[in-house]
């Protein structure tokens, strides 16, 4: 196989709001891109969320899942990458992983906003990835 990089967005747009203590799903709130990460070396994975009041500071946990055979995927999250929101400063939050073990695809399976406060939603969310095999 031949050197990839690839950078793109699981979900094509930003989810525009997440209301507090809520999580929301693929195949109901949003529709994630299944990545293909076979051969890979390295995956990037980088959130990111702006609160949508000035005293936000909990986090947002996206969920990962995988699949084996690249058709079939798992329904229990292999992965937790989650950012603490800034009030309503945009906060992005890189994170790194070497897969070393047989995962063909993965998908971004659910977005949870922690907060806890009237009107503390999480707007502007997505999840950000970087290839390189």
């Amino acid at each position: 196989m031949g050197l990839r990089t690839e950078l793109a967005n699981f979900i094509e747009a930003d989810v525009p709001s997440i209301a507090i203590n809520t999580t929301i799903y693929h195949g109901v709130d949003f529709i994630s891109k299944d990545i293909d990460i076979e051969g890979c070396e390295i995956i990037t994975i980088e959130p990111k969320a702006t609160g949508g009041h000035a005293s936000c500071s909990k986090s947002v946990e996206f969920n990962f899942v995988g699949s084996l055979d690249g058709v079939n995927f798992e329904t229990t999250p292999f992965v937790v990458v989650s950012i603490d929101l800034n009030g309503t400063t945009a906060v992005r939050g890189p994170s790194e992983f070497l897969f070393i073990f047989s995962l063909k695809k993965i998908r971004l399976y659910s977005i949870k906003n922690t907060e806890t406060t009237t009107d503390y939603t999480a707007t502007a969310v997505n999840v950000a990835y970087g290839i390189r095999t």
